[in-house]
């Protein structure tokens, strides 16, 4: 697990942090020798924090209004998405 780690990290340049493999590699180390539960206790400062597993909620209730009976059906050219328009512009400049 280590060598896949090792390589994870040869796939960056760090080139702003030379030291950044060597330290996620000591970090690495001391996880596996301690285990999670040690190790998060050790370096997160909310780890006796319970996550949030709920779902959030909706705070408004925004119901798509029923149409009036005497509505007439959107026009064709309101229902015509920018990247259709966008398409149609690149493929026929005349238009």
């Amino acid at each position: 697990m280590r060598d896949e780690y090792t390589h994870v990290l040869s796939t960056f340049s760090h080139s702003s942090y030379k030291d950044a493999p060597r330290q996620c590699l000591a970090a690495f180390d001391e996880l596996q020798q301690i285990g999670l539960d040690a190790f998060t206790k050790k370096h997160d400062p909310y780890w006796e924090m319970p996550l949030n597993e709920n779902l959030p909620e909706s705070v408004i209730d925004l119901r798509n209004p029923e149409p009036a009976p005497d509505a007439r059906p959107p026009s064709r050219i309101a229902s015509v998405t920018f990247n259709s328009i966008k398409r149609r512009r690149r493929t026929n400049p005349t238009a």
